[in-house]
């Protein structure tokens, strides 16, 4: 099973070092803590976190590479794991609440 580093993208994801998102958290703390993890680090969790097709990872990687805002793509993965504990409308008002706040 491969390691999966917490938001600090070093140490592996762990409560007691307080780099993890736990799954019961509230969805907007979820959606942001995911958007803080590192360009370099949303890669690795799309691969072993998100349930899209390798192709279309590689896809979006392509993109980003080519001049695509990293930013959009993490928003991509923000959403799908936050819906995926909290609902579709949970994700939509953790983005908007996400927004507002930036």
């Amino acid at each position: 099973m491969p390691l999966r580093e917490g938001t600090d993208g070093v140490e592996k994801m762990s409560k007691s070092k307080g780099n993890y998102i736990g799954i019961t958290e509230p969805a907007n703390v979820m959606f942001a803590k995911v958007l803080s993890i590192s360009d370099t680090l949303m890669w690795r969790w799309f691969t072993l976190l998100s349930f899209r097709p390798e192709a279309e990872i590689a896809a979006l990687k392509r993109e980003v590479e080519a001049g695509r805002n990293p930013k959009e793509a993490k928003v991509q993965l923000a959403r799908e794991i936050t819906e995926r504990f909290h609902g579709r409308a949970g994700a939509d008002a953790a983005e908007a609440d996400f927004a507002l706040r930036a």
